[in-house]
């Protein structure tokens, strides 16, 4: 059974870190986390969010 635990400084700075570079999946299981609650961090913190390349 999962249980809630919320993000924390460590887990932002991880993500700001390596989301640009590897799939949300990959980075949810690192965490401990699913990727869905992964995905809903991710919506409420638009400044992770992928950059398209140019």
């Amino acid at each position: 059974m999962l249980t809630r635990k919320p993000y924390r400084r460590s887990d932002y700075a991880f993500l700001a870190e390596n989301y640009q570079h590897a799939p949300a999946p990959a980075l949810a299981q690192a965490l401990g986390r699913t990727p869905g609650s992964l995905y809903r961090f991710i919506s409420r913190h638009p400044e992770l969010r992928k950059q398209g390349k140019s």
